[in-house]
C-alpha cells in the first residue's frame, strides 16, 4: 500500500524536483495539477506500483488506494478561505449549504469541489498543491503567456509578495483541516521552490484518511 511518507519523498526528491522546475517554464500557461499527477504516476509505476490516472473518475488510483489532487495558485487562496466568511457558513453546516446551493455552487465556487473530493469520493489521500510565483522580472510578451499572470501580479503587488509565500501556505492549511476535520486525518507538508523562466514555490499539503492521529509534516 502506497504512503504518503513514500508520495512525499517523490516530491522531494532530486529527480521529481528537476522535472518540476522544467514543468514550471514549458507548462506555465496551463495549472498544471495533470501534468504532476501524471509525472507522479510514472514515479510510482518506476517503484512497482500499478499507477492509475483519472481510473473510473479517481484523479490517481495506486494499486485501490484512491488519490485525489487539487491545484491552486497563491492569489486564489484569500478567496477560497473567505467562503467561510458568508453569514451561516461553518465547517459543521458545509454540508448542507452545499447540497441545497443556498451559498455554494459546484462551478462557481472552490469549496465543494474540494469537499466532493474528501467527502464525497471519500478519498484515501488528499494532495493540494498550491504554487507562488513572482513574475516581476519577466517582459510583457512572456507574462502574456503565463497562466492567470494579471491576478498573480495584482496579488504580489497589493496582498502579499512572493517572499511572504508561506502566509499563504498557512491559511491552506488552516482550511484544509477544518474542512477535513469530520473524517479525521494526518496532514504532511513540502515546499518544493524552483527557479526556471521565473521562480516558483510548490507547498504540497498531503492528507491520509487512512491514518486516525494527526501529525505534523
Amino acid at each position: 500500500m502506497v504512503t504518503v511518507q513514500e508520495i512525499k519523498a517523490i516530491f522531494d526528491s532530486a529527480d521529481f524536483r528537476a522535472e518540476l522546475e522544467e514543468m514550471s517554464t514549458y507548462a506555465a500557461s496551463m495549472k498544471q495539477e495533470r501534468p504532476i499527477v501524471l509525472l507522479l504516476s510514472k514515479y510510482l509505476w518506476r517503484k512497482g506500483y500499478k499507477a492509475a490516472p483519472e481510473l473510473k473518475k479517481c484523479d490517481l488510483n495506486v494499486d485501490g488506494t484512491l488519490i485525489e489532487f487539487k491545484f491552486h495558485f497563491d492569489a486564489d487562496i484569500p478567496n477560497i478561505c473567505g467562503e467561510m466568511n458568508r453569514p451561516g457558513v461553518t465547517f459543521e453546516t458545509l454540508s448542507e449549504l452545499i447540497q441545497d446551493k443556498t451559498l455554494f455552487h459546484p462551478t462557481w465556487t472552490t469549496t465543494p469541489g474540494i469537499f466532493k473530493d474528501i467527502h464525497g469520493k471519500e478519498a484515501d489521500i488528499f494532495v493540494w498543491i498550491i504554487c507562488s510565483r513572482d513574475l516581476s522580472k519577466l517582459k510583457d510578451e512572456d507574462v502574456r503567456r503565463v497562466c492567470w499572470s494579471p491576478a498573480q501580479n495584482k496579488f504580489n503587488k497589493y496582498v502579499f509578495p512572493y517572499s511572504r509565500n508561506a502566509e499563504v501556505f498557512s491559511q491552506a492549511e488552516e482550511f484544509i483541516r477544518g474542512l477535513a476535520g469530520p473524517r479525521n486525518c494526518s496532514v504532511e507538508t513540502l515546499t518544493v521552490t524552483t527557479k526556471g523562466t521565473f521562480p516558483s514555490t510548490y507547498h504540497f499539503v498531503l492528507c491520509d484518511f487512512r491514518i486516525k492521529s494527526q501529525a505534523e509534516g
